[in-house]
């Protein structure tokens, strides 16, 4: 029989694991400064995911001492990451920059 503890992070492994397709995916589709933010959200879901799985397989250690705050470093740079790319935006401008010279944006330019 299996324990809560077990079920649960059996049940939490399985959910984030099927939740990092998107950012994974998007990480694949999207190219500039965004794709840097994806990557380190897939990076940030697949070691918490890997946090749950260790505890899953009764390796306490290495889940709380290894994958547990190197998850917590990932989504803080992650955090760090987004700030410093919203500051640039505010200092360039919108995500498009390329316009017209009425300043009208271009749907599809690059």
């Amino acid at each position: 029989m299996f324990s809560i503890g077990l079920d649960l992070n059996l049940l939490s492994a399985v959910a984030i694991l099927s939740s990092v397709a998107v950012p994974l995916y998007l990480t694949m589709k999207v190219e500039g400064p965004i794709k840097k933010l994806t990557l380190l959200l897939s990076a940030f879901v697949l070691v918490h995911a890997a946090f749950h799985i260790s505890l899953m397989l009764g390796s306490e250690f290495i889940g709380e001492a290894i994958f547990d705050p190197l998850s917590v470093l990932i989504l803080i740079f992650f955090g760090l990451s987004y700030l410093n790319l919203t500051k640039k935006r505010k200092v360039r401008g919108p995500l498009s920059s390329s316009s017209t010279p009425s300043g009208h944006v271009q749907r599809g330019a690059k």
